[in-house]
């Protein structure tokens, strides 16, 4: 299980490089990268995409399968992330 330092860790990376690169879709690979490098190569948080709402949404989820944070692009292009 990640601890909280690793999730905020993983959130707010999330956060700043969506809104820096600016992606038009959810993109679970590229998500995945990029939280797994915030935690130095630790595969303790992984993204998935939303079942209804994959382009636009995902969850990212701990080794014991809770939802620890939710990933949004809304309709004018800006990402939100968020704890769970």
């Amino acid at each position: 299980m990640a601890a909280d330092v690793e999730i905020e860790r993983a959130l707010n990376t999330l956060s700043a490089t969506l809104n820096d690169q600016g992606l038009d879709r959810v993109d679970v690979d590229r998500l995945d990268e990029i939280v797994v490098a915030s935690l130095g190569g630790a595969g303790r948080l992984h993204v998935f995409p939303d079942a209804e709402r994959p382009q636009r949404l995902a969850w990212l989820r701990d080794s014991s399968d809770a939802t620890v944070g939710r990933v949004k692009l809304a309709e004018d292009g800006h990402w939100t992330v968020s704890r769970c």
